[in-house]
């Protein structure tokens, strides 16, 4: 109704304040129409109710909604001004220091999975995206702005070197779009910033992780450690991807995702989230 009759979001008393979905004040994300209609077509297609295609042109329609989806499958909560695309597959060149991972694979993959043999790995406190509790474990590297210093000086050295003090892991270090600069100036919203990890991630055999959006101003890319033939697959914004054993996989978690083992043996990868290249050197970016 409000999409066909001009209407605005009246939970803000006519006003569009889209940017609500990237505030760092939580309890507002609930009053982030566009956001909320992005979930509602998440949980449409994972129960195959009908109407996706209408609420999609619904939401899409919405004054407060400035993402520009292609598709009901590619729905994404990147923020607007950034590039945005569910997988990115000419990578290599803007992205040279993820390149030294593949080139160092070995000396990589051995101290990883030695490290996970040594600690063990923790039950991802985001059980609602996965049936069983074990399904999906990880070990931290970086975590909450803080890199592991016991398990990177003794257990990971070479991993660690390769990846702490990279600009990239630092999102105190940002310039913003201007139309998000604009919208923080004038005092709209506080921005959440993006959240950079490393953690080394298990995703047992039979585990499906639920179609779900990560958090914006950043990307993800997996270095695949050990991916059994024809084990595994991930989806991101509709596009059919997967790993593979030295490899890195590059795509934007903002965009709905889920991932699956049909298969009879673990997959384990370096999962690595970082600023988005457009937020720290926005006069070089490089077509998708």
């Amino acid at each position: 109704k409000m999409a066909k009759k001009g209407l605005e979001d009246p939970a803000f008393g006519c006003r569009s304040r889209w940017w609500h979905a990237f505030d760092s004040r939580h309890q507002l994300l609930a009053y982030s129409l566009w956001k909320r209609y992005a979930e509602l077509l998440v949980a449409m297609q994972s129960l195959g109710a009908s109407g996706v295609a209408e609420t999609f042109a619904v939401a899409s329609a919405l004054p407060d909604n400035k993402q520009q989806w292609q598709s009901p499958m590619a729905l994404h909560a990147q923020l607007p001004g950034l590039r945005a695309a569910p997988v990115w597959e000419n990578w290599r060149s803007e992205f040279p220091w993820l390149v030294k991972l593949e080139e160092r694979f070995l000396e990589v993959q051995r101290e990883l999975l030695s490290a996970i043999e040594t600690t063990g790995l923790i039950r991802n406190p985001d059980d609602f995206l996965h049936d069983r509790t074990d399904d999906w474990q990880f070990l931290a590297l970086l975590l909450n702005g803080q890199w592991n210093k016991a398990v990177c000086e003794q257990l990971t050295p070479v991993t660690c070197s390769l990846l702490q003090n990279r600009p990239e892991f630092d999102a105190s270090r940002i310039q913003l779009p201007d139309e998000v600069q604009k919208a923080v100036t004038e005092g709209s919203f506080s921005l959440k910033k993006p959240v950079p990890m490393v953690k080394i991630y298990n995703l047992r055999p039979g585990a499906h992780l639920r179609p779900h959006f990560g958090s914006h101003g950043r990307l993800a890319a997996h270095l695949g450690l050990t991916v059994p033939k024809d084990c595994c697959s991930l989806t991101v914004g509709g596009q059919e991807t997967g790993w593979e054993e030295g490899k890195v996989t590059l795509f934007d978690d903002t965009f709905v995702h889920e991932a699956r083992n049909t298969g009879d043996k673990p997959r384990i990868v370096l999962g690595m989230f970082f600023v988005h290249p457009d937020l720290q050197n926005p006069g070089k970016r490089t077509e998708l």
